[in-house]
């Protein structure tokens, strides 16, 4: 990934966004998972070539930011955090040294990889034998690795509170996210995925599961008006599957990446989910005005409504649809067939 600072944004800013902590283990994690194999596909394939601009990383900077200081919250202990840190930076530097073990090098960084991951085991039995009771009571960060259909998926939890059986999942996004159908899937899926994975690596029962929504754009006046979040951070619950049925959905997915790698991008379309895709709309203005009356998404519904509804002197606006995500948002729409040919008007 190469970033820019079209911005001119300050270095401190910019160091802070582009630091890559992420800590690459197995074949797939539960995030990419879900997602849609296409973009997976074509971001591995093309990952030298990626480019982002640090504005616009700022919105994932600022989640990880408040997920450190909603982890270190429950953490009274000056040396626990410490050790908790020194772990984690040890992890890092194992990775990135395995990573880079190449050439005449390899034998060394190797070697390097091996100490580092001895201190970091040494940091987690300290925290395991000194502060015991907290590490029973709540699991933070836990990185989980289990085989299915011969690829290792890869996930991590926010936290879960061990006594209370408690899965909980902080999202620091916006309203329009929180109100979205397919974000909710999306994230319940997640969820559900996680609690089934620690059944399986740690054989914990999880009973609940919930979101812990923190909103950027949460406004007082709006407070409560439909489906408008009552609060700026607001929790909301998750509904628990059967782990069978999640396990399969688990290896359904991992079949359906597998495929993608196999025989390559054109062998999976993006859903209208996936795409966020937004359909045609017609809609019936007052003459000249400039808020709808209301949005049809067909002509002839269009056409209908202001029979029945108006003095036929209303008029009717046309709306192309758009897939929001492959115009805006998706870092490998450059390279997509598919989303070529909907720009050429094939599809």
């Amino acid at each position: 990934m190469r970033y820019t600072n079209n911005q001119n944004l300050h270095p401190l800013i910019v160091k802070a966004a582009t630091r890559n902590t992420y800590v690459s283990k197995g074949d797939i994690s539960v995030t990419t998972l879900i997602d849609s194999p296409k973009i997976a596909f074509l971001k591995k394939r093309y990952q030298h070539h990626l480019v982002m601009d640090v504005e616009d990383s700022l919105n994932a900077l600022e989640g990880t930011m408040k997920h450190s200081l909603l982890e270190l919250a429950d953490i009274s202990n000056t040396d626990a955090l410490k050790a908790m840190e020194f772990a984690e930076v040890m992890k890092r530097y194992e990775h990135k040294y395995l990573k880079n073990a190449k050439g005449d090098k390899e034998i060394v960084r190797r070697k390097y990889a091996k100490k580092l991951a001895s201190m970091a085991e040494f940091a987690e039995d300290f925290m395991q034998q000194h502060f015991k009771d907290f590490r029973e009571k709540v699991m933070l960060e836990e990185v989980m690795t289990y085989k299915f259909n011969g690829w290792i998926l890869k996930g991590q939890f926010d936290r879960f509170e061990v006594e209370n059986k408690a899965l909980i999942d902080l999202k620091v996004t916006t309203v329009w996210t929180y109100k979205n159908k397919t974000e909710h899937k999306t994230y319940s899926w997640q969820q559900n995925i996680y609690a089934m994975m620690i059944k399986k690596i740690y054989n914990l029962d999880v009973d609940k599961a919930s979101l812990l929504f923190w909103f950027r754009d949460f406004q007082k006046i709006k407070r409560g008006q439909g489906l408008y979040p009552p609060a700026k951070v607001w929790e909301y619950p998750v509904k628990l599957l059967p782990l069978d049925e999640v396990e399969d959905y688990v290896i359904e997915r991992i079949k359906l990446h597998q495929k993608v790698e196999t025989e390559g991008e054109d062998s999976y379309e993006c859903t209208p989910e996936e795409r966020w895709a937004e359909p045609d709309m017609w809609k019936v203005y007052k003459k000249g005005g400039q808020r709808a009356k209301m949005t049809l998404y067909s002509e002839e519904e269009a056409e209908r409504w202001k029979a029945e509804n108006t003095d036929g002197k209303d008029e009717i606006r046309f709306f192309k649809g758009r897939s929001k995500r492959c115009e805006e948002y998706c870092l490998v729409s450059q390279w997509c067939n598919q989303f070529k040919k909907m720009q050429k008007g094939l599809k």
